[in-house]
């Protein structure tokens, strides 16, 4: 095998990983916010242990939540005053071991601190994951520029969009021809349908 062929077998090869990024990136995302959601639900049923089971029960001041990002998991967490729906974002920018250090959730009870560091343990994973996502994806974006694999990337969503639009165009002439067929009745289902409508037998000139 030349040089030439192996390199065009690189590209090829190269360009096949990833096209199939977009879909295993998918199932992954949707596995972490499944984990998330879970993580979050978790920290919420531990709230309400707390409030039936302590009679001084104190509110919660914080609460978690998640959203999908393009290679990640977005994990926010909120102050709450208590009163209405007010709130307040904790800063996520100052990660510590992929945590939010417990100095950024100042005067919240024992129970409520115990809970956030457990979420925040398990969320650090989730973190993690999303960062070698991330990393995967920058790492893969190079390869195709140092290959010059992306023009074969290019030209497939090229012949994508003309295949899409060739079968549209297939698709809209078997509509049109189909309407255009005249259809047959004999002379026995025509006198049935005009007596169905109140129609006198058809005269002939």
């Amino acid at each position: 095998m030349n040089i030439d062929r192996c390199w065009a077998v690189l590209k090829t090869e190269i360009y096949n990983v990833s096209d199939r990024r977009s879909d295993d990136f998918d199932m992954i995302l949707r596995c972490l916010v499944i984990i998330s959601d879970d993580i979050v639900d978790e920290y919420k049923q531990s709230r309400e242990f707390h409030k039936q089971k302590d009679s001084t029960f104190k509110f919660w001041t914080y609460v978690p939540s998640i959203e999908r990002g393009s290679l990640s998991v977005v994990i926010r967490w909120r102050r709450y005053s208590g009163h209405g729906r007010y709130s307040d974002p904790v800063a996520t920018s100052q990660l510590v071991d992929y945590r939010i250090p417990m100095s950024f959730f100042p005067k919240c009870t024992r129970p409520e601190k115990s809970a956030i560091m457990h979420a925040e343990t398990q969320f650090s994973t989730v973190r993690k994951i999303g960062e070698k996502l991330l990393l995967i994806a920058q790492a893969q974006n190079a390869l195709l520029d140092i290959t010059g694999a992306r023009h074969l990337k290019e030209d497939q969503r090229v012949i994508g969009r003309l295949q899409r639009g060739h079968q549209k165009a297939e698709e809209d002439d078997l509509v049109h021809n189909s309407a255009m067929e005249t259809v047959e009745f004999t002379d026995a289902e025509r006198a049935a349908f005009r007596k169905k409508h109140g129609l006198g037998p058809r005269r002939y000139s």
